[in-house]
């Protein structure tokens, strides 16, 4: 289960990391489950946004499963739990960002898919 964890925590945890550190200044944290854009706020589509539309949220629920898997307490069952929500605040976002950013988000959508990277082209 250690390494199975692993193969699912690493990853996740890159992924995510990676993410934050392409978003740059349009990072921001918030904790509810609207999003929030800012003056001149730009739809990043380079990195992990070429492969996902949401590489935060993806890393994020594959952290927790793999740190399940690792560390079986009943915090991770709680933070895995809680994993799927992120699905919401997700949609929540696209909806923000459609309205902003229009004919641009609609292809963006078209070219990359939200949580799962396609195997081909």
């Amino acid at each position: 289960m250690l390494a199975l964890g692993a193969l699912f925590y690493f990853p996740g945890m890159s992924l995510l990391l990676w993410a934050r550190l392409t978003l740059g200044k349009n990072y921001f944290v918030s904790t509810g489950f609207g999003a929030q854009l800012f003056a001149g706020h730009q739809l990043i589509t380079s990195g992990p946004f070429a492969i996902l539309r949401h590489p935060m949220y993806a890393g994020l629920i594959l952290a927790a499963l793999g740190s399940l898997l690792i560390y079986f307490t009943w915090t991770t069952v709680y933070f895995a739990c809680f994993a799927p929500l992120m699905i919401v605040r997700a949609r929540r976002e696209e909806a923000a960002l459609s309205a902003e950013f229009g004919e641009q988000w609609i292809e963006y959508c078209k070219r990359v898919p939200a949580f799962f990277p396609r195997l081909r082209r």
